[in-house]
C-alpha cells in the first residue's frame, strides 16, 4: 500500500505486510536480523535504494507484519518499486514489483 499524495516531492510511504514479529524480539530480531529494500525507478530509468524498517502494527504498536520504506520521488510520471526482504532463516527471499 502507498500513503501520500502521488506527487514530485511529497512523502510517501510504501508499506507492505511481511513477516510478523514483535519489536523486543531477538531471535530473529526485526531491526538486526531482516533487511528490507526498496529499489525505486524512475521514469527516466534512474535508481535510487531506499532502506526500508519493520513498522509493528503499523499503528504504533510494536507487533505485527508491517514493513515501511520512505521515499519522495523528485521527477513526475510513473515509478517503479522493486521490494527485497531478506529473512534469515529463509533460504530465498522474498521479492515484489509496484508500479506507482
Amino acid at each position: 500500500m502507498l500513503d501520500g499524495e502521488l506527487a514530485v516531492w511529497q512523502p510517501l510511504a510504501l508499506r507492505l505486510a511481511g513477516p510478523a514479529a514483535e519489536a523486543d524480539d531477538s531471535d530473529p530480531n526485526p531491526f538486526l536480523d531482516y533487511r528490507l529494500m526498496v529499489l525505486f525507478v524512475a521514469p527516466s530509468g534512474r535508481t535510487i535504494v531506499v532502506p526500508g524498517a519493520f513498522d509493528g502494527d503499523g499503528r504504533g504498536g510494536g507487533a505485527g507484519d508491517q514493513w515501511t520504506a520512505r521515499f519522495a520521488a523528485d521527477e513526475p510520471g510513473q515509478w517503479l518499486s522493486l521490494i527485497h526482504i531478506s529473512e534469515p532463516k529463509r533460504r530465498t527471499p522474498i521479492s515484489y514489483a509496484v508500479f506507482c
